[in-house]
């Protein structure tokens, strides 16, 4: 029942406040730090534990909400309004490639849960293609250190399954050599060096 009242809360400020929320330096901090606004789990966040799923279109990288979506995004009601989205984002809403150490260990691990519990192999690939899209345009993020998992982001990649392995042949593939792909589904991340 409370959190219900706070989301209406969290409504109510973006429907009969943008005056306040776009001029007030006061309201804008106390408001981008205060868990206001669902998730698409219906768990209450801060804009600076949210990510715009604009930014995703933006950046050409729209195959990678799923990753984000029931965890990182605000709920589809207010990502509905295009004024709540911009009052949003004003509000210091994170874009893309502002992904830090733990959010991404924690989509990892929620990707790899989820992957496991469908049978979607689909989504280790995605997760493959995000991780190293979004060590491409940020390497330092590797060498992050991970507060909550109390590890480098780095030695994370090392320890988890997180690449997938093709399980068919490929047609190039040397006939004199034992083809593995059936038996290793996943691999660590072995190959991350300095």
């Amino acid at each position: 029942m409370k959190s219900k009242k706070i989301v209406f809360v969290g409504k109510w400020l973006l429907s009969n406040c943008p005056n306040l929320i776009f001029t007030d330096a006061v309201c804008q901090d106390t408001l981008s730090t205060s868990r206001l606004f669902p998730n698409r789990k219906g768990e209450l966040c801060s804009c600076q534990q949210l990510f715009d799923p604009s930014s995703f279109h933006i950046n050409n990288k729209e195959k990678f909400l799923i990753l984000f979506e029931s965890k990182y995004l605000p709920s589809i009601d207010i990502c509905s309004t295009t004024e709540h989205l911009t009052l949003l984002k004003h509000l210091k809403l994170k874009q893309f490639y502002d992904i830090k150490c733990d959010e991404l260990i924690d989509i990892c691990e929620l990707t790899i849960k989820e992957s496991a519990a469908s049978g979607k192999r689909s989504l280790m690939f995605l997760l493959a293609e995000f991780i190293i899209d979004i060590l491409n345009q940020n390497s330092k993020l590797i060498d992050d250190y991970s507060q909550t998992k109390r590890i480098s982001l780095k030695q994370y990649l090392n320890i988890t399954q997180w690449i997938p392995v093709m399980l068919e042949r490929p047609n190039s593939y040397p006939v004199t050599l034992t083809w593995q792909g059936k038996e290793i589904i996943v691999l660590k991340g072995l190959l991350i060096r300095n």
